[in-house]
């Protein structure tokens, strides 16, 4: 049996962001729900250490898990515009969902998940490991979208109730 080479050094941006994002689901079931701001903040933390890995990553190109994926200058450029805009999109959201009373502390992870789907297609040789990581990144954003509408339509209903 022939051992592929992982070379889990040049996906180490990516395994961080992996386990960050596991690690910030498990913590987040013991912050108080007046305090989900907190998953907000350590969603940041992660992104900016996640950003520091690809910025201090060789600048050789590389391959990682057997040839299916490769690092280079091209997937790290990808790497920063995806955490930028999954950093973005926290702080917005700190405010955002605070102000909409939808605050919950499940988003921060699974915006984290999709920012991995994101990065790991950036890095895919080939569409055998595009296609695996693009379901990740869209079940991800599939129920934050549910969860949206569900925040919705029970607002709606609160209203309705409320008004009669």
């Amino acid at each position: 049996m022939i051992i592929p080479d992982l070379n889990l050094v040049a996906t180490l941006p990516l395994l961080f962001l992996s386990a960050w994002a596991c690690v910030l689901l498990i913590v987040s079931l013991w912050i108080p729900k007046d305090r989900t701001h907190v998953s907000g903040w350590l969603t940041c933390l992660g992104l900016i250490v996640t950003i520091v890995l690809v910025l201090s990553s060789p600048e050789v190109s590389q391959e990682a898990f057997g040839g299916m994926l490769a690092v280079d200058g091209f997937s790290n450029l990808l790497h920063l515009l995806f955490l930028g805009s999954g950093a973005l999109a926290t702080l917005l959201a700190l405010n955002y969902l605070k102000q909409h009373d939808i605050e919950r502390s499940e988003f921060y992870p699974l915006l984290l998940f999709s920012v991995v789907g994101m990065m790991s297609m950036a890095m895919a040789v080939a569409m055998t490991m595009a296609m695996p990581a693009m379901m990740a990144m869209m079940a991800s954003v599939t129920v934050i979208l549910m969860m949206s509408v569900v925040m919705v339509v029970m607002m709606i209903a609160m209203k309705s109730v409320l008004t009669i």
